[in-house]
């Protein structure tokens, strides 16, 4: 089951309508409940906050974190890398300026 200070750390990972994104990743999975239908934003939210246990339905939170991490520290090396190729021609600018005057 998915604890109280998990849950808070799963929102913040997930962001901003984390049960409709669950859901979304659920139905994309093809992760169905016992009756074939997909999983309701209400029985998410229940095994989200910890007071149903679905260890497939929480393996699934996990993974899309998992995700979400990883695209956030793959936006953040392509920013260090943008602004560390600006912050290169910038020195450069500087220097033919300096040269040309």
């Amino acid at each position: 089951m998915i604890t109280a200070s998990e849950r808070d750390h799963l929102k913040k990972i997930i962001g901003w309508r984390h049960i409709a994104q669950v859901n979304k990743y659920l139905i994309d999975q093809g992760v169905t409940n016992r009756d074939g239908g997909y999983y309701s934003n209400t029985y998410i939210s229940t095994v989200f906050n910890g007071h149903e246990k679905n260890t497939e339905v929480e393996e699934r939170i996990w993974e899309l974190a998992e995700i979400k991490t990883k695209a956030a520290e793959e936006l953040e090396a392509r920013k260090k890398d943008i602004l560390g190729k600006h912050e290169e021609l910038s020195a450069d600018q500087q220097k033919e300026s300096t040269l040309n005057l």
